[in-house]
């Protein structure tokens, strides 16, 4: 079994780490949706082109861009969701989840519709929620708003419990995404701990590539009392717990003052997607358009603007 080839930056918490995780290993995900969902892929033989998605925002500010988008390999079949009864889809947009975010959903389907237009190509959101809340609140959200993209939403608590050595031993990846996906649900103290023994026995640099993640997905706490049971406590350092706790930290700040904007208005949020498709579809809109966008107070109406928009050639088809 192969490591990590080149020591990726530090993840500032799970969310992160999960992300870097499915990045170097998409193939897990195809497992992940067979093991949660019953969900075959068609392939499993995935590829990264997330660096495709920068989507810019319509006043070029910032861009949109999914936590992973998945193709598959040239030669791998007809791709993510091929087979009897399916829509041939040949894109996975993974976004993984830390907590309900008011318009986020609006921002998923900017994605789906984006991929749709600019790649010429069906997608299929995965949502991948953190803690039992943010799934309950993702499975809900895929029965009203998402509802028109079927979007995949795995219950990450049907992960194993990958407890031993030998276990982990056969695919570290997998153990490793097993105690990600469960992290913020059950004590994986045990499974924490296996991944940790299973370090000793592999290429220090291997070694400090997993723990990077390990690290990112435990409490500190967690971390400094298992490292100190296994004489650990000097491959843990100081450096990376600081750096834990500094970036969940901000990332924790910034997603308060984002849930509270959002708050105050969630139509603004709608608008604010509906013109990022535009944008990258170089649809400009009229000044009346564009008041007529900005000023609708309607989310179900901007929600149905959205998805004309994936297939719109100009704006006006959006009001018709």
């Amino acid at each position: 079994m192969t490591g990590p080839e080149v020591p990726s930056p530090m993840p500032g918490h799970v969310h992160d780490a999960l992300v870097t995780l499915l990045d170097r290993r998409s193939d897990l995900l195809a497992r992940l949706l067979h093991r949660c969902l019953r969900v075959e892929l068609g392939t499993t033989q995935l590829h990264t082109i997330s660096n495709e998605f920068p989507y810019p925002r319509a006043d070029g500010t910032e861009h949109l861009r999914p936590d992973l988008v998945l193709a598959p390999d040239a030669g791998s079949g007809d791709g993510p969701g091929s087979g009897p009864g399916s829509k041939e889809e040949s894109l996975l947009l993974v976004e993984v989840q830390m907590r309900a975010v008011a318009d986020k959903p609006w921002t998923l389907l900017a994605y789906w519709g984006l991929a749709h237009h600019l790649h010429h190509r069906h997608a299929r959101l995965v949502l991948l929620a953190l803690d039992p809340h943010t799934h309950s609140w993702m499975h809900a959200e895929s029965g009203t708003r998402l509802r028109p993209v079927e979007p995949l939403v795995p219950d990450l608590a049907r992960l194993p419990a990958i407890d031993e050595v030998e276990a982990v031993d056969a695919d570290p990846d997998w153990a490793m995404l097993c105690l990600l996906g469960r992290a913020r649900r059950v004590d994986t103290r045990a499974s924490a701990r296996a991944l940790l023994q299973y370090l000793l026995t592999i290429d220090a640099t291997w070694a400090h590539e997993y723990l990077r993640l390990v690290v990112a997905a435990l409490p500190p706490k967690t971390i400094e009392d298992i490292a100190s049971e296994m004489n650990l406590d000097q491959e843990v350092t100081e450096f990376e717990r600081g750096g834990w706790l500094y970036k969940r930290s901000i990332e924790a700040g910034l997603e308060q003052g984002r849930e509270q904007g959002l708050e105050q208005g969630r139509q603004q949020a709608l608008a604010r997607a509906l013109l990022r498709v535009l944008a990258a579809k170089r649809l400009e809109p009229s000044p009346a358009q564009s008041h007529r966008i900005r000023s609708c107070e309607d989310p179900d109406q901007l929600e149905t603007w959205i998805v004309r928009a994936s297939s719109a050639k100009q704006v006006a088809e959006l009001f018709s």
